[in-house]
């Protein structure tokens, strides 16, 4: 009987230890999946003009296919068409965070045109497009300012969108990357009372947002690009919108 027992209770501790065991080896792994995840590129800036010293910062963020961020010590390549990274046109990193990102910086060359930047990791890569313009301006010739709104309440957070159109000697919108400096006598934008921004598509066009101030007055906003000025106004008024709400009510 004592026999017996013995047996069975050695049975029972063999079952314990093997499945320990299995459980060590299932859940082991802490290195991550190698193969399989994602990359998600981003830049900001999307454009930069092309003076031979601006950057933008070009980040990757890693999946691994487990669908985790990329473990600390992950290795990560990079390569430009247009532009170079501080080591020459391909560079590598390594992830240093547990969010599984990776941010280079990306420079300027002298000659306009679109750099292709490309990430790759665990077999995979990814691409994304960063506009190098011509430098201080470029080509710009012309430029139509609007603004979405005439006026704006005083109250310190509406917004009215100034929209910028460059345009070059033909007419043409001007190269990606092509800066301008807005400016206003009144409210603000999100950096204040003047903004540096690029175009970023074919178009030409420049958006950004002027934010009403608590004073009375007219804000004259103005665009800069490469000596070409031009302005329009902003009524920054208390009566704002009244007129559009009595015609609704008749």
């Amino acid at each position: 009987m004592k026999r017996q027992i013995l047996r069975a209770f050695m049975v029972f501790i063999q079952l314990i230890l093997v499945s320990t065991i299995g459980s060590i080896i299932s859940c082991g792994g802490g290195a991550g999946d190698d193969t399989g995840g994602s990359i998600t590129l981003s830049a900001n800036p999307s454009s930069i003009p092309a003076d031979g010293y601006s950057s933008t910062a070009i980040t990757a963020t890693l999946i691994d296919g487990s669908g985790s961020p990329a473990l600390w010590g992950t290795e990560v390549a990079f390569s430009t068409t247009h532009g170079s990274f501080n080591e020459g046109t391909s560079c590598s990193a390594e992830v240093q965070n547990t969010s599984g990102t990776v941010t280079v910086s990306l420079i300027a060359g002298r000659t306009p045109g679109t750099a292709l930047v490309t990430c790759s990791y665990n077999g995979m890569t990814q691409s994304i497009q960063v506009g190098m313009g011509e430098e201080s301006g470029g080509g710009t010739a012309a430029i139509a300012l609007t603004s979405g709104a005439d006026c704006l309440l005083p109250d310190g957070h509406s917004s009215a969108a100034i929209t910028a159109t460059l345009t070059d000697r033909a007419g043409q919108a001007v190269p990606v990357g092509t800066v301008a400096t807005f400016s206003t006598t009144l409210g603000s934008f999100s950096g204040g009372s003047s903004i540096t921004a690029y175009t970023s598509d074919d178009s030409g066009t420049i958006t950004v947002s002027l934010i009403a101030g608590t004073t009375l007055g007219i804000a004259r906003v103005s665009c800069f690009s490469n000596g070409v000025v031009q302005m329009v106004n902003v009524a920054f008024d208390p009566h704002c919108g009244e007129e559009e709400e009595e015609e609704e009510e008749v």
